[in-house]
């Protein structure tokens, strides 16, 4: 299962002209959630509910000309097991070198955005981001249950009712992949037009895209148009993606036609 990492977050349009300045090899971090760390150092910093794999937000704006507060955040952060902090530049563009390579050895990504981007939007850019990556897991589990064979026919049934209620009898499934990475917005488009008809679903799996087609009778010529037209809408989309197509199929055999 795919989990959100600072990473991801850093192609999302909100961090457009962010600068990457220390703890780069904590990329891979997981991210859980947003928090807020703006504080003066003071006694009740140890009754700071945080928590491991949050991203912290901050101005730094008791850092500006103090190296002893950076330190000390970056410090508890660390010890926190935060999973990136993104700074606002609006007191300060860099870290001191120490404060660099602490985080550059605890591998603690430090992200610099515009400080007139609105707190609320990074946080909100952020979570949408996390939903979706659990919605894809969701889905991607439900498809893997209805390829298993240890899974029964009315459990199928039911997930496949699940994906799309409005599924027609008949079944096609196509596999849509690339050499090179889906940007992901393209995906998010292609997939939004092939479920314009309410008959089909698509979504990622497995390192491509699937896409389950539905059509009322089983007759050669319907599925055959029905395919094509999918198979332009991909390459429109795609150039380069190469497409593998089942054989047709009773919907309750669509585990079948995902596996094809």
């Amino acid at each position: 299962m795919k989990k959100i990492t600072v990473s991801d977050i850093l192609n999302l349009d909100i961090f457009s002209g962010y600068r990457l300045v220390a703890g780069k090899s904590g990329l891979l971090n997981e991210i859980h959630y947003i928090n807020i760390y703006d504080n003066p150092i003071s006694e009740i910093d140890t009754d700071i509910q945080l928590f491991p794999g949050d991203v912290y937000l901050t101005f730094f704006y008791y850092g500006k000309d103090d190296t002893s507060y950076i330190m000390h955040t970056l410090n508890y952060l660390i010890s926190q097991k935060g999973a990136a902090l993104i700074v606002f530049d609006e007191y300060m563009n860099t870290l001191p070198k120490e404060a660099v390579a602490l985080c550059d050895a605890a591998g603690l990504p430090v992200i610099f955005l515009n400080c007139r981007t609105p707190y609320s939007l990074v946080i909100a850019s952020i979570m949408e981001c996390k939903i979706a990556m659990e919605q894809k897991n969701t889905l991607e589990e439900k498809l893997e249950t209805i390829v298993s064979r240890n899974s029964s026919a009315d459990e199928k049934h039911q997930l496949l009712r699940e994906l799309n209620p409005s599924f027609q009898q008949n079944i096609t499934a196509l596999f849509a992949q690339t050499e090179t990475a889906m940007q992901s917005s393209t995906i998010v488009n292609l997939i939004s037009i092939i479920i314009r008809d309410l008959r089909n679903f698509a979504a990622e799996f497995r390192g491509g895209i699937l896409f389950l087609l539905s059509y009322p009778d089983s007759r050669t010529d319907t599925a055959a148009k029905t395919i094509q037209h999918t198979a332009d809408q991909i390459h429109n989309a795609f150039p380069d993606a190469l497409i593998g197509v089942s054989n047709p199929h009773k919907l309750d055999d669509a585990g079948r036609a995902i596996s094809e």
